[in-house]
């Protein structure tokens, strides 16, 4: 019989094409009040950051069993193992007179380097070097600030205040921002914002960093959005903000789907302006081309 085969074929493709839907689980909040090593991952919401393990795992298959199957791997469970091995450093310095002067020195010179551009392995050099020319001087008897000592100062100390600062700013007076984004080839791009405002107690323009806007994303929605979680962090208007400084890609000055576009949706008043370099770049070599062609 001929047709036994064939009708056989029709129902075992009929059959693969029919079955249940497929569902893809995101991550919840509460998981991470279950495990709290686990943290959701911003740019995508199927998989979990393992904060033992520094890795990204999914969690799209079975949800909360994904990760209960990544705690039973062998790799996470010899990372836990290292770390209850590791101790925890106490850290408890008595008030006196000389210990607040040694930490305004570490937290001076430590400001100093930063603001100079100058690499924090030259504190490694500085610690015993004021040991050995102020001999007769308690504070720099007791200075000891290597380079990542004096990393954390700035990043816990120094950056957290500066930062606040430029916040309170940019809540009461104008503001212009600048944006680019990194070339490498990480998965992650690095699109530094950094802000200009007018201090009027030093009657100077001042330039600071506000934030990396770390975006998987080279596209103006994902550029845009960091730009505006970065403000919204803060809770800082846009209406404050009079000007922004871009590359002349059509992404960022284009005039249907651009962060130009974006701007001027959230602030009709704010002055989009590209790169004037790559205006002079361009414009020199069209010039160049010309002289070329009429030499």
């Amino acid at each position: 019989d001929k047709s036994g085969p064939s009708s056989s074929k029709k129902l075992k493709t009929s059959a693969k094409s029919v079955g249940a839907a497929k569902y893809r689980t995101k991550f919840h909040q509460e998981w991470s009040k279950l495990y709290p090593f686990v943290q959701e991952v911003k740019d995508n919401p199927y998989k979990f950051q393992c904060n033992v393990c520094m890795r990204q795992v999914a969690c799209d298959h079975q949800g909360k069993h994904d990760i209960e199957r990544h705690m039973e791997k062998a790799m996470h469970q010899a990372n836990v193992k290292q770390m209850k091995g590791q101790t925890t450093l106490g850290f408890y310095l008595e008030s006196s007179p000389i210990n607040e002067q040694v930490i305004r020195a570490e937290v001076k010179v430590a400001h100093m380097l930063a603001q100079h551009n100058i690499p924090l392995s030259l504190a490694d050099e500085l610690t015993p070097l004021f040991h050995d020319i102020f001999p007769d001087s308690d504070i720099a008897k007791n200075f000891s600030s290597r380079r990542t000592k004096t990393a954390c100062i700035l990043n816990g100390a120094i950056a957290p205040v500066l930062q606040q600062n430029l916040v309170n700013t940019m809540k009461t007076c104008p503001f212009t921002l600048s944006i680019d984004g990194s070339t490498d080839t990480g998965v992650e791009k690095m699109n530094p914002l950094t802000v200009r405002t007018f201090n009027a107690e030093y009657g100077m323009v001042h330039t600071q960093f506000l934030d990396m806007c770390m975006s998987s994303q080279s596209t103006a929605e994902g550029i845009f959005t960091k730009m505006e979680e970065a403000l919204q962090k803060h809770e800082i208007p846009w209406l404050n903000c009079v000007g922004v400084s871009v590359d002349n890609t059509s992404v960022n000055m284009g005039c249907n789907n651009s962060i130009m576009t974006r701007l001027k949706e959230v602030n009709a008043a704010i002055y989009v302006m590209g790169c004037p370099c790559h205006i002079i770049h361009n414009t020199a070599g069209k010039s160049s081309n010309a002289f070329e062609e009429v030499s």
